[in-house]
């Protein structure tokens, strides 16, 4: 936050783009982290312990109406909140959506998604 000026704001993402180190400060600290992929790839991969599973796009890639309602359960527009996706592509796509249009402040989105996680050889659980 120190040093950046309103300037900067005006052109950059209303969220933040995170690596693995970044993802395991704010976890540590207790932010909220989604999992927005399907259920078959949780399955598949298994999730970063404490996950919240909640799915925002469907095989076919449309939005999943529920989606918004079912977020709002879990986090609120003032909260910090984690995206993450298989590889980063999708919760930087709902990152935008959520900071452009649904007036949420704090959202950080795992750039290179669970791909990378795994990559990088951190736990999951199943």
């Amino acid at each position: 936050e120190q040093g950046v000026t309103e300037a900067q704001y005006s052109v950059a993402p209303k969220y933040s783009n995170i690596d693995n180190a970044a993802l395991k400060a704010l976890l540590k600290r207790g932010t909220k982290i989604v999992d927005i992929r399907r259920k078959d790839e949780w399955d598949k991969t298994g999730v970063i312990e404490g996950s919240q599973r909640l799915t925002a796009f469907d095989g076919n890639g449309n939005f999943v109406r529920s989606f918004p309602a079912s977020l709002k359960k879990i986090t609120g527009p003032g909260d910090e909140v984690i995206l993450i996706c298989r590889t980063g592509s999708r919760s930087s796509t709902l990152a935008n959506m959520l900071a452009e249009q649904a007036g949420y402040t704090k959202v950080y989105n795992v750039k290179d998604g669970m791909v990378k996680w795994l990559k990088d050889s951190n736990p999951v659980v199943k």
